[in-house]
């Protein structure tokens, strides 16, 4: 849930783990999930400055919710104490935009390099990442700007994942690129996460996400000017084990109300309860 004072993104998962019971060594591990997420108001408008806490609703919430579910598998095939691969496929329907799949192999080296490759194949009008870390800030005008912002056609997208986990896990981080073989209206994505555990404190942990798209030149990735960049950091605080305080802070560009690209920086406070 993303707001409790304006619940209106709600979302889980379920995963199932069939030969748990049978012992049997790396397959006890095959795990069946099911994932949905829904928006039951997608254009729903951000708060005023002047009335930060002022949640509203938008106008037109009849038959207007974005909603996504997904199958999933994951398969290990092999490791030991130094290496570990497996395998991993994932159907995914959007409400009413269409739907994609994607197939693919991970492995973790040491258990400090973990790696990841994947084909995904959608029909039109689905993203396979509508849902991402910066949804909230764009999302009153995502859902209708998906007659531009994805293809017309069957698209194929690759992904290569690469990442290091130091000092027992307490910095972790990873980068992703994606490349689309069909070059409009996206050529590819990249997205670098860095996360600093609570362990190192004991109560804060720290996260820092950059995400681009359309990057023609890898010179090019510190300009944060561009509309086609996004920042993000978030500070969590735990309370306790089942509670914690999230401070986030977010620069990216939205479309205004005349359809027109401006800067938006905001911050957020939010609450998470674990059970």
């Amino acid at each position: 849930m993303d707001n409790i004072y304006d619940p209106d993104i709600i979302g889980g998962r379920l995963c199932y783990k069939p030969l748990s019971l049978f012992g049997i060594p790396i397959y006890k591990d095959l795990e069946i999930g099911y994932t949905a997420i829904i928006d039951t108001d997608p254009q729903n408008p951000l708060p005023n400055k002047n009335y930060p806490y002022l949640f509203e609703d938008s106008l037109n919430t009849a038959n207007n919710y974005a909603y996504i579910y997904s199958y999933d598998i994951k398969l290990p095939i092999y490791g030991n104490n130094y290496f570990d691969v497996g395998a991993f496929y994932e159907k995914a329907s959007q409400y009413q935009k269409g739907s994609g799949f994607l197939i693919g192999i991970y492995a973790n080296l040491l258990n400090v390099i973990p790696l990841k490759f994947e084909t995904r194949l959608l029909n039109p009008g689905f993203i396979s990442d509508y849902f991402d870390a910066f949804y909230e800030v764009r999302r009153n005008t995502l859902l209708d700007s998906l007659g531009y912002t994805i293809a017309k056609t069957n698209s194929t997208q690759i992904l290569t994942s690469f990442g290091l986990n130091l000092f027992d896990k307490l910095i972790t981080t990873s980068i992703d690129y994606e490349y689309f073989f069909e070059k409009d209206p996206i050529t590819n994505k990249l997205t670098i996460r860095v996360y600093f555990s609570k362990e190192w404190s004991k109560l804060i942990g720290f996260k820092l996400v950059y995400f681009r798209k359309n990057l023609p030149r890898i010179q090019e990735i510190t300009d944060f000017d561009n509309p086609d960049c996004f920042l993000f950091w978030l500070l969590d605080f735990h309370i306790s084990d089942f509670l914690i305080f999230n401070i986030g802070f977010n620069k990216s560009y939205i479309l205004d109300e005349n359809r027109k690209i401006k800067l938006y920086v905001g911050s957020v406070f939010t609450t998470t309860i674990i059970f």
